[in-house]
């Protein structure tokens, strides 16, 4: 059935009238060869239908006290069968169904297709009526010379979770596909109907010939028994003189109307209810009236995938203008609304009537342009389609299987009036031919015998969604984000019974399914006290801590529920083979031995692989931006430019100038005005990489040195997470200023780019400022990015590439450091004279940085212990198995070993710190606020989310946060974290020394560990390296050291005297100074 597609089908310019039908839309074709708009009044008038008048509208807002749909105020649900039957049968609250179906010709929808399914979901709500939704996967196999039947079926599969998506109540929408449902009282029904329609109709009606299989003549059958109620007895019950009262609503376009036409004579020879209509016009496609919206022609269309850079590039480019050709004739004329593809999409998506006037008052009077008008259209679809993705991710296989079970069906109808049903209640499914002859009524013993059945269908219904829910990683489907649906707190499936002689009477049997959103997930898996490791929900290095808005505080071990034998209710019974699906999508099958090790870690660490298991589940929720036009930057430099400079190499041959892939990136560039935002009064410039394949945006900014810019080196820098925001680096530790807790801007003399221009840049992509519908899961693939950013800043800006370039970052900079250099050295032809690397308090060694967790929160490290004997021989007992795991990731580098050492490894080592309340940044404090420990956090994000920050930066998205959990759980899931990323160091030091320095401070990324792994680091200089001396490292002038330093050979280890994790934070002098003497080369050789 394609009663849900409300979009314009292929035009056919060779005919002269208009031709509607429900495989082929054609407007008219004027003596100008071109294209007419659809007459639907002529429609209306060939069809036999009634218009939707005014007079309809007020009695649907007298009859339901719901004002009407923007739909039937604008006319875009324009004509109708029967919609005052539908207005009765409410009025008295006696029972009927909406019917509505989707033909599954591809595996994704564009916004055409979703059009009648957003009224339908609100006609559910406005009717609490019960829905069905036919997909009609048979339909487009028949009509297809070249889709399989598998084919089909596995886009009904993805269309169901688009249709999901729309918001619609479970517990009132059933769902099923054509494949799999027909049969029993539906082909019963099906049999029927076709034994009414004979050849010569079937031809009159559809305009089939000779060459038509008979599959096509046959498929009216189909598609008008679901408009029976007897057709589903598991909703309606089986008594089929009660079924064949109730009628239903059918929401559909137009073009479908001749299949209903049919049904509706059927009905009647039947003696079913006739079902009612109410026809919705077509949404044009990007090129206007007329024109094809295709699946195929990615330019016709927005689709529900796009990103908001590709609806916004689609808009600006191919929607239909009504404007005149010259500004002049527009201020003068103005344009047409009424052929305006923009105006005509708000009339679609705007809700309010007055605003919609006053733009096509505005449009219509020249007052307005039409790049104002794309504009606003841009933000509306949008705003649509990024919020159609939230819903829609959360649609899992577990959910559609719940939408398509055959199961009893719940609501109430009109409220004001008690029921009148003629419905013999709902029975279970499989218990049919319980009922008894004749009247329909049950004795007592089929009463006793139906009530038992259904206690145990209900008992096993609540088993099923129990294990659907933990399968989905504790995500029962809500839509706690849909427009249309508040949040459930739980899913009731009820059982409902007749007693005989009182078809009125109901009793319910209930029974719950608590509900866990994805959201509620995350927040609980929130530590205010450390840092939070993906989605295991233990800490980790590095700056990971998501951000939290409040005070609480939560431990990684009591998430969940309350079930018994475990603190969290985690039963590790549930199917491993279930709920890891989705990796296994990702990464392919696990091995036997791998298996062993899951099923080892979830007895060892039963919490964390709980939490990791619900969050697999969890979804990305997209940012709202700006859409700043090409106009506000300075420059735009195109990747695909670059990449096409070749020069003659020494070898006499062609080649490229710059190595790498560059052509689907973009780099924009905006000259910050330091006056405007307070940070440094020197040269400034903030834009994005844009990955216009993958729709990844990074946010960077870049400051010149404050000494000498023309000779000064340039460093780059990268705070870790994965997922956290280099802002905290600019502002908190070694950028040109700081926030104080008033919001003010205060300079910081020790900044680093006191001797060198620095570049601060969010990372991966929807880090702090970056967005995009892309991602990057893992250190690898963001070091790609990075190399085009830089490769292309420094091909507009000559003068700095020229100059010394060095890659610095603390925390998970332990892995993007080491990386993202090897990246840049990968490549032969570059522009980037990298010349070292340095690693602030980073984690580039798991298997021996772990060894060292126990004696820095024991007291080995310089400092007091934070834990006590216990937890410390806990560590101690704990090692082996750790070490065990972390060997067989870096033996393998397969997900399915690295996840569960990080799982076990961080449960074991840093779990037990941070229960103590201690500082894991600084094992000399408490800690203070809710954010990473520092209140500093909070007063970061405050000002980075100010409106005159933003616009002086001219950042994109509308908000900033510091971390972000998806990026986090992302690399979690591809078990970056525990990769062997010291094996690329002996590498890197052939080529560029590398600094590797670390608070003694710090627990997460503790200098004990740092130094262990560059002492057993295994490389050509190791000898030398292993014989060199601690030397003191001291400011000019001063006596006392503020660290030690040990170097040979192109490494260098530091270990700085009373800092923590961020170096810069506590020891700002000294940071400038060992940078400025390490760039300067002292510890070169």
């Amino acid at each position: 059935m394609a009663a849900v597609d409300s979009t314009v089908p292929e035009a056919a310019p060779q005919q002269a009238k208009q031709d509607i039908n429900p495989w082929s839309v054609s407007g008219e074709v004027g003596e100008d060869g071109k294209v007419k708009a659809i007459d639907y009044r002529k429609l209306i008038d060939e069809f036999g239908t009634s218009q939707i008048d005014d007079a309809l509208l007020a009695r649907f807002e007298k009859v339901t006290g719901q004002k009407p749909h923007r739909f039937m105020r604008r006319g875009i649900f324009f004509s109708h069968r029967d919609m005052h039957a539908i207005l009765d049968r409410y009025e008295k609250n006696e029972p009927f169904f909406i019917y509505t179906g989707r033909g599954p010709s591809s595996d994704s929808m564009h916004i055409g297709h979703t059009q009648v399914f957003d009224f339908v979901k609100w006609l559910q709500d406005v009717f609490d009526a019960p829905l069905i939704v036919m997909l009609t996967d048979d339909e487009k196999y028949l009509f297809s010379e070249k889709r399989t039947v598998d084919e089909v079926i596995g886009y009904s599969k993805q269309n169901c979770k688009d249709i999901i998506a729309a918001g619609f109540d479970m517990k009132k929408t059933f769902i099923f596909s054509d494949f799999e449902y027909v049969g029993g009282a539906f082909y019963k029904n099906i049999v029927r109907f076709a034994k009414r329609v004979n050849f010569n109709t079937a031809k009159a009606v559809f305009g089939f010939d000779g060459s038509s299989n008979i599959g096509k003549i046959h498929f009216a059958s189909i598609q008008g028994a679901t408009a029976f109620a007897g057709s589903f007895p598991h909703i309606f019950g089986t008594d089929e003189a009660a079924t064949a009262k109730i009628p239903c609503l059918i929401p559909c376009a137009i073009d479908q109307d001749p299949y209903f036409r049919l049904t509706r004579d059927c009905a009647a020879g039947l003696k079913y209810a006739k079902p009612s209509l109410i026809h919705m016009r077509f949404l044009d496609a990007l090129q206007g009236p007329g024109s094809k919206m295709s699946a195929s022609d990615d330019t016709s269309a927005i689709f529900l995938s796009d990103s908001a850079k590709a609806i916004k590039t689609k808009i600006n480019r191919y929607a239909f203008s009504g404007g005149r050709e010259t500004l002049e004739e527009q201020r003068e004329l103005g344009g047409n609304a009424d052929v305006d593809v923009s105006y005509q999409y708000l009339q679609f998506f705007m809700e309010d009537d007055a605003e919609l006037k006053r733009i096509k008052d505005e449009y219509t009077s020249g007052k307005m342009l039409t790049a104002e008008l794309k504009a606003i259209c841009i933000d509306y679809v949008q705003k649509y389609v990024a919020e159609f993705q939230e819903r829609r991710a959360k649609a899992t296989d577990e959910v559609v299987a719940q939408f398509m079970a055959v199961r009893p069906l719940e609501w109430q109808g009109n409220p004001k009036v008690p029921r009148a049903d003629l419905v013999v209640p709902v029975v279970a499914a499989g218990t049919e031919g319980v009922a008894a002859e004749g009247d329909g009524k049950l004795t007592k013993n089929q009463m006793k015998k139906l009530l038992k059945e259904q206690q145990i269908a209900a008992k096993k219904a609540e088993k099923e969604a129990a294990k659907a829910k933990a399968a989905a990683g504790g995500t029962a489907y809500d839509l706690e984000n849909s427009p249309h649906e508040p949040k459930l707190s739980s899913l009731s499936i009820i059982t409902l019974v007749t007693f005989a002689g009182s078809p009125s009477r109901w009793q319910f049997i209930p029974q719950s399914i608590h509900n866990i959103s994805p959201d509620s997930v995350v927040t609980t898996m929130r530590l205010s006290t450390s840092v939070v490791l993906g989605a295991a929900a233990t800490a980790v290095a590095g700056d990971q801590k998501i951000l939290n808005k409040g005070d609480h505080h939560h431990s990684p071990l009591n998430v969940g529920g309350s079930g018994a034998g475990s603190r969290t209710g985690f039963d590790w019974s549930v199917d491993f083979e279930s709920w890891a699906k989705p990796l296994k999508v990702l990464y392919g099958d696990i091995t036997s031995e791998a298996k062993a090790t899951w099923d080892e870690v979830s007895q060892l660490a039963p919490e964390v692989v709980e939490t990791f298991r619900q969050s697999i589940a969890a979804a990305a929720h997209p940012k709202k931006i700006h859409n700043r036009p090409e106009s506000h930057w300075d420059h735009i430099i195109r990747g695909s430019d670059v990449q096409s400079l070749w020069v003659k190499g020494d070898d006499g041959e062609d080649r490229r100038k710059l190595g790498g892939k560059l052509d689907n990136y973009d780099v924009r560039v905006r000259k910050v005005d330091p006056s405007k935002v307070g940070v440094d009064t020197v040269k400034q410039y903030s834009g994005y990489l844009d990955d216009n394949e993958k729709d990844k945006h990074l946010f960077y900014w870049f400051f010149e040195s404050r000494n000498d810019p023309a000779n000064d080196p340039v460093i780059l820098w990268l705070n870790g997470g994965p997922g956290c925001s280099s802002m905290l680096g600019l502002f908190m530790e070694l950028g040109p200023a700081s926030i104080d807790s008033k919001g003010k801007v205060v300079q910081n003399p020790s900044s680093w780019n006191s001797n060198a221009s620095v570049i601060f840049i969010d990372q991966p992509v929807n880090v702090g400022y970056s967005y995009g519908s892309g991602t990057v899961s893992n250190t690898a693939a963001a070091a790609k990015d990075i190399y085009a950013l830089l490769t292309l800043f420094f091909h507009q800006f000559p003068e700095y590439a020229k100059q010394d370039f060095h890659i610095a970052g603390e925390s998970y900079g332990g892995h993007y450091v080491p990386i993202m250099a090897h990246e840049i050295l990968s490549h032969k032809d570059r522009n980037i004279n990298l010349k070292s690397a340095l690693i602030g308090n980073g984690l580039t060694d798991g298997y021996t940085q772990y060894e060292y967790y126990r004696p820095m929160g024991c007291g080995d490290g310089g400092y007091p212990a934070v834990l006590d004997e216990s937890q410390c021989q806990s560590m101690d007992n704990a090692l082996p198995r750790c070490q065990s795991l972390i060997q067989s990731c870096y033996n393998s580098e397969s997900v399915w070993s690295c996840v569960p050492a990080i799982l076990y490894c961080n449960s074991q080592f840093i779990g037990p710190y941070q229960q103590t309340g201690q500082n894991p940044y600084d094992v000399r404090e408490k800690c203070k606020g809710g954010n990473l420990c520092y209140d500093e956090m909070t007063w970061i994000t405050d000002f980075l989310n100010r409106g005159d920050v933003q616009e002086a930066l001219g950042v994109e998205p509308t908000t900033f946060d510091s971390c972000n959990f998806d990026i986090n759980r992302s690399f979690m899931f591809q078990g970056d974290w525990m990769l062997p990323i010291v094996n690329v160091v002996p590498g890197l030091l052939e080529k560029i020394p590398v600094l590797v320095y670390a608070g003694d401070a710090d627990f997460i990324c503790n200098w004990l560990g740092n130094r262990a792994w560059t002492d057993r680091l295994e490389w050509a200089g190791q000898e030398a390296y292993s014989k060199a001396k601690d030397e003191d490292l001291k400011l000019a002038g001063a006596k006392k050291p503020y660290g030690k330093v040990k170097s040979a050979k192109g490494l260098t280890f530091m270990q700085i005297f009373e800092a923590g994790h961020m170096v810069p934070y506590d020891q700002p002098e000294a940071s400038v100074d060992f940078l400025n003497r390490w760039i300067a080369g002292e510890w070169a050789k």
